[in-house]
């Protein structure tokens, strides 16, 4: 991770440790060619969705009123919010329902207007399991653009023609691929965010930016098991107990030690959902000598007991269970 290692070396383990939590199941992806005049609305959704722009140019139309902007070839997008958008040759284009355009598609292609085609783009769409969907939220703004016309960025731009390819593809292992793309796409948003000015950002982000808490959430993920204080915490960031306690809740809207538990939560849950290891074994390794004091901190924040959530994750074939925010 270039720039986190840059500008935010402390930040670099504590950020790969919050994304190798998230758990991306699918993907669906269509290549669209468009001539002027087009447009395409695209609904809320729950989906992380992006779109690259590889030839030409369009604008992107985010609801709430916010001004559109201006995307050409090798601009790339993600939207992990839920909010409609809108994408065409023109802010004021009239626009057709993405759905109509890509019930259309055959063979993963679509094609708008009858003119000759002046825009290219991949438009893609990525399902996660219920609880991964409020991480990213912590983690980046509702859209983010990055350009890949940077050469450092040809692996990202290789990763997305091996979507074309895996997407659509039953062959062994398709599924694990497609989910690494989608990871490469989350950190080159996640460094595009990074890049950009310090001002503005909440949640998880505000944490990995400023130094001090940056070293406390290193101390927290290198070594989840300890039995942590708020004085401990305080002087791995040098800071006094209140004034950690304070600034932390200022930039994440939770106290420093909800969030110790909520990390440790949040790995008991993958292992619940991915080992067949005791209870007793999962609540020593996530810092609970007794398993009854695990099984009490499990279900204050996931409002059933490990055992419940172990048999729900079961039932709907790994992907209905939900998942703590550590947000």
């Amino acid at each position: 991770m270039l720039i986190v290692q840059g500008r935010y070396p402390l930040a670099m383990d504590a950020l790969t440790d919050i994304l190798s939590t998230i758990r991306l199941r699918g993907a669906l992806h269509t290549r669209l060619e468009a001539s002027p005049p087009w447009g395409i609305d695209f609904a809320a959704s729950e989906k992380m969705r992006f779109a690259l722009v590889s030839h030409g140019c369009c604008h992107l139309v985010a609801g709430g009123g916010s001004a559109p902007i201006p995307l050409k070839s090798g601009d790339c997008f993600l939207l992990v919010g839920p909010e409609p958008f809108s994408l065409g040759d023109r802010p004021q284009s009239q626009a057709q329902p993405c759905a109509s355009v890509v019930d259309r598609a055959a063979g993963g292609f679509v094609r708008i207007g009858d003119g000759q085609a002046t825009t290219s783009l991949v438009l893609g769409w990525f399902t996660f399991e219920a609880g991964s969907r409020d991480l990213l939220r912590d983690l980046l703004p509702p859209i983010t653009c990055f350009s890949l016309s940077n050469p450092r960025f040809r692996t990202t731009q290789a990763a997305l023609d091996l979507l074309s390819v895996e997407a659509s593809s039953d062959a062994l292992g398709a599924d694990l691929i497609v989910g690494r793309v989608g990871d490469i796409l989350l950190v080159e948003a996640i460094r595009a965010h990074l890049a950009s000015s310090d001002q503005h950002k909440t949640g998880l982000i505000s944490l990995l930016v400023d130094r001090r808490i940056a070293r406390v959430l290193q101390a927290i993920h290198a070594n989840v098991g300890h039995a942590w204080t708020l004085e401990e915490l305080a002087h791995i960031a040098a800071m006094s107990r209140s004034s950690l306690a304070a600034e932390f809740r200022c930039k994440a809207g939770q106290p420093v030690m909800d969030y110790v538990v909520r990390w440790r939560m949040r790995l008991a849950c993958m292992r619940l959902r991915d080992s067949n290891m005791p209870l007793s074994q999962i609540a020593r390794e996530v810092g609970y000598e007794a398993e009854s004091a695990f099984g009490r901190a499990f279900k204050r924040i996931m409002n059933m007991t490990p055992g419940s959530y172990r048999r729900s994750f079961l039932a709907h074939n790994g992907r209905g269970s939900p998942e703590p925010s550590v947000q």
